[in-house]
């Protein structure tokens, strides 16, 4: 979920992003009514292998997804605030 978040508010912004949110929200409040029930369909076709072999392959479908499609954040000049800004001085706090 935080990764989800930041990865929108790295790629967007305004009315853009505050529909990316509202649809991650949605998400968030439906999946686990929906997961039990497909859990127990998945469970009385194939047994609990089934299960495994489906959370794996939906897995790897996501990494796949992102690896050929998910954009690079945005770049550091974009960024709100940097190393720089948080530890002025120059000295170790120990």
């Amino acid at each position: 979920m935080t990764i989800a978040l930041a990865i929108i508010r790295d790629l967007f912004e305004g009315a853009t992003a505050r529909t990316k949110f509202s649809q991650i929200a949605m998400a968030t409040m439906t999946v686990p009514t929906l997961a039990p029930t497909a859990g127990a369909a998945l469970l009385d076709i194939g047994g609990w292998r089934a299960i495994h072999t489906v959370l794996a392959a939906i897995g790897a479908l996501l990494l796949l997804a992102m690896l050929l499609g998910l954009p690079k954040a945005r770049p550091w000049t974009r960024r709100p605030g940097s190393h720089r800004t948080l530890l002025p001085a120059t000295t170790c706090v120990c």
